[in-house]
């Protein structure tokens, strides 16, 4: 034991170093606990250096898990390293607990896949206030939008741990085009291209072609990029898309149309992720916004983003057209459109359930005069992209004309209410989650049984009741499991047409059983509770799940904040772009998965009822400042002026949602076995697969082909 340990605890060990490659998961053995006699409240100061080379891991830090007295804990309170290859690095992180501490176990970490080498050396633990150290800092360049650059840092004072932003006038960052004055070319829709990323000889050498292979009912995207050099300003830009015709002339019916892309500050201090746009890069592409002259600012690229859709009735056929690139009326350059229609069409309803929560608590709060109408807005905006515009946190219940308006635009799912009592504040932006004796009593059921009865009643009589679900339990632990198992029982007495959908961990559960449960020494009879299990993405297991639905229940899955690289997620706007795709489209289906969740898309932070100026491109920090470990987590649309506007990663998993119906046509009319073995050409497991979009696309075209190919079953 150690007494009450408040002074300077530093311990120091000679360099060392591990080697991590792909078929191996790296766990460094530097490990050091610290027991307490008399827990307290006292802050953690910790840190230490390491030094690497082409490091890219999904965890490289120091690293605590902090055990309270009462028996609580903090997993993971962590400062993290750069990674890729640099000298000796020092790294500082503080904890202020709420909680008295009994134990801290402090490692170093570099772990989870990935390649590289590092040396640790150096590494402290202090119980004390801070004194104002600086935690960590990072300098992003503000080019091309300001000849500036903005440091982000964090400081350690008495009890608090403060956030500052800080600019330098002057930045030495000027990319540019070089050897010419401006170009354009072009890129696939799941490339990142940032303001201060300029073509290479590759990019300039390309033709000027954007490709499409899409089915009827169906969207695609792609990008046109418009460069100069720092001597070089393009104002009043714009681009002209041309009608899209066939060999004989005939039109494809259809929409083509172009958004301006917008680009926001980049959050946390490292890269999360081995593929992520390059350090330097200050600012990320992702708001759609409508078309309107744009200003391209010198040594610079800015993207241009174009739709091409087919109507269901559109002829099969190949359709070509160009997109002309003009500066106040001059042409800057000319892309050529290819259009392919297949022959078969999307369904009516889409293919994929998803619970996409579209939350009124933020909509209300951002759009006060009238949220109601943005919500329309928002709904149809969501349904564009193939996508259910759900409310997983909804302490309302919907309005019936929207679910009308939704399910003749495809909808396949909507939550009724969430599992909490009514919030006695009607502005109450969400609900999470509810302590056990807030709903494992004896007046919550009768209560929100007296809300559901004339509403389910009516929703019966339009037709409506096979779409419902309720939500509950939000990641709830074992505590829940008993009142669950009671209140779900009653809920199917009273609603056997509604099924209950949870986060809560008893899949989790399962999972740390069932090898005992397969030797007969464990019983499972506790987490048998629900209707829809949905757990993480990284936590799916085959066998679990066909165990689960042998006994009549759904398994659906989530991404959030986690996983994290090796597995693919798309909340981090610095992940790979086909990520989103990779998840609601191939590994939805390879895994069997029975719907997708994902809490939230304008979860939007910003000060009052803060909204874009639709006339910048360049938006500002509030957007994601409390995103810090997942920035863009939440942030998937837009609050415009007057509209909600979408993402690139919004159209990320609109093209997953795609693929999926894609891969499920192709499965009704060549089997399973076959279409699987065509999707393993992407996936190998959860955490291996493609993230080259050439390769995804031709196995989509492969995909394609089978179904036009083959004869319906």
């Amino acid at each position: 034991m150690i007494g009450i340990l408040r002074a300077l605890a530093v311990f120091s060990l000679a360099s060392f170093f591990a080697l991590a490659s792909y078929a191996e998961e790296v766990k460094l053995g530097l490990w050091k606990a610290f027991d307490y006699d008399v827990p307290d409240i006292t802050p953690v100061f910790y840190g230490g250096e390491s030094r690497a080379e082409k490091v890219a891991v999904s965890d490289y830090s120091v690293y605590l898990d902090v055990f309270y007295a009462d028996g609580s804990v903090t997993w993971g309170e962590r400062a993290d390293f750069a990674q890729g290859t640099h000298d000796w690095q020092k790294v500082c992180g503080a904890l202020v607990p709420k909680k008295p501490v009994k134990r801290i176990e402090m490692h170093a970490l570099c772990r989870k896949g990935g390649i590289g080498r590092v040396e640790f050396r150096n590494f402290f633990l202090e119980r004390r206030e801070g004194k104002g150290e600086r935690l960590y800092e990072t300098r992003r360049s503000r080019w091309p939008f300001a000849a500036e650059d903005e440091i982000y840092y964090s400081e350690f004072r008495g009890r608090e741990k403060v956030y500052r932003y800080e600019t330098v006038p002057e930045s030495a960052f000027r990319p540019g085009l070089k050897g010419r004055k401006t170009a354009v070319w072009t890129a696939d829709s799941m490339r990142h291209v940032w303001p201060s990323h300029m073509p290479d000889a590759a990019d300039l050498s390309s033709p000027r072609l954007l490709e499409f292979d899409i089915a009827k009912r169906e969207t695609a995207s792609a990008q046109i990029l418009v460069s100069t050099a720092c001597d070089t300003e393009l104002e009043d830009v714009t681009v002209e898309i041309s009608e899209l015709v066939d060999g004989k002339g005939g039109r494809l019916k259809g929409k083509s149309a172009w958004h301006r892309v917008g680009y926001i500050p980049r959050g946390g201090m490292f890269m999360m992720h081995p593929q992520s746009p390059a350090f330097e890069a200050g600012w990320v592409a992702d708001p759609l916004l409508p078309p309107a002259p744009m200003r391209v600012r010198k040594g610079a690229t800015q993207a241009v983003w174009v739709d091409v859709s087919a109507d269901a009735d559109a002829a099969e056929g190949v359709y070509t057209g160009t997109a002309k690139v003009l500066a106040a009326g001059v042409e800057k350059g000319r892309v050529a459109l290819s259009v392919r229609v297949r022959g078969f069409s999307l369904p009516a309803t889409f293919g994929l359930d998803t619970a996409m929560g579209l939350m009124d608590g933020y909509l209300r709060g951002t759009y006060p005069e009238n949220w109601k109408k943005i919500r329309r807005q928002a709904q149809d905006l969501m349904l564009d992209y193939r996508l259910n515009p759900d409310d997983i946190s909804r302490t309302e219940l919907p309005e019936l004309d929207d679910l009308e308006h939704a399910r003749k635009r495809g909808m396949s799912g909507f939550t009724l209410l969430h599992i909490v009592p009514r919030p006695e504040n009607p502005n109450t932006k969400w609900v999470c989650y509810v302590s056990p004796g807030e709903v494992f009593n004896d007046s919550f059921y009768p209560a929100f049984k007296k809300r559901l009865d004339p509403y389910v009643k009516e929703l019966r009589a339009r037709g409506l009741v096979k779409y419902a679900r309720l939500y509950g339990f939000d990641e709830r632990p074992r505590e829940y499991y008993r009142g669950m198992h009671t209140l779900c029982d009653r809920l199917k007495a009273d609603f056997p047409d509604v099924k209950v959908l949870t986060t809560g961990l008893m899949y989790n559960d399962i999972s740390a059983v069932w090898k005992k449960f397969r030797e007969g020494k464990a019983t499972l009879d506790e987490f048998i509770v629900t209707d829809i299990y949905c757990p993480l993405s990284s936590v799916w297991k085959e066998d679990i799940s066909d165990y689960l639905r042998a006994k009549g229940k759904q398994i659906y899955w989530y991404t959030c904040g986690s996983p994290r690289w090796p597995y693919a997620n798309f909340a981090n706007y610095d992940y790979p772009l086909c990520e989103g795709r990779i998840v609601l489209g191939f590994q939805t289906h390879l895994f069997r998965a029975d719907g997708y969740l994902f809490w939230h898309v304008n979860f939007w932070n910003g000060p009052g009822n803060a909204r874009l100026d639709d006339g910048d491109l360049f938006f500002p920090h509030w957007l994601v400042r409390t995103q810090i470990t997942t920035p863009g987590d939440g942030i998937l649309t837009y609050p415009g002026k007057d509209r909600v506007y979408p993402s690139i990663r919004l159209a990320q998993l609109r093209d997953g949602v795609q693929d999926y119906e894609w891969l499920q046509l192709a499965e009704k009319r060549c089997g399973r076995a076959a279409v699987d073995a065509v999707s393993r050409k992407v996936i190998r497991s959860l955490s291996d697969f493609t993230r080259d979009p050439a390769v995804l696309r031709g196995v989509r075209a492969e995909i394609g082909d089978m179904i036009e190919k083959s004869k319906t079953r």
